[in-house]
């Protein structure tokens, strides 16, 4: 949320906010669904290749922020709506989500053994 927050303007952040209350954190996964396809498959080459560089999340989410700006709301908000995401597709991002970080955890113990 802080992400939005920081980067859009009050209107816009309120339309957000409103969207969020709505429908919850569907919102909000969906809209960083569509800034990132847009940063990374319709975004210019120097953006794709800066992504391709960036070495931590921090600096994938500083590229996203700065891409953010540059697209228009509207557009954001029109290709949110096209995007099919249930909460069955949400919670199976987030279960996969969750074994792939306890893979990386288990890992990362036993390299330290």
């Amino acid at each position: 949320m802080t992400l939005f927050s920081r980067t859009y303007r009050a209107p816009q952040l309120y339309r957000l906010w409103d969207m969020f209350f709505c429908e919850g954190v569907k919102v909000l996964f969906r809209l960083a669904l569509v800034i990132v396809y847009e940063t990374l498959e319709d975004g210019p080459s120097s953006i794709v290749s800066r992504a391709h560089k960036c070495d931590n999340a921090m600096d994938i989410v500083t590229l996203i922020k700065q891409t953010a700006k540059q697209l228009p709301f509207s557009v954001l908000l029109s290709k949110m709506d096209k995007l099919p995401l249930t909460d069955i597709d949400l919670a199976q991002a987030c279960k996969q989500a969750r074994q792939k970080l306890n893979a990386d955890v288990k890992a990362t113990q036993n390299r330290k053994k």
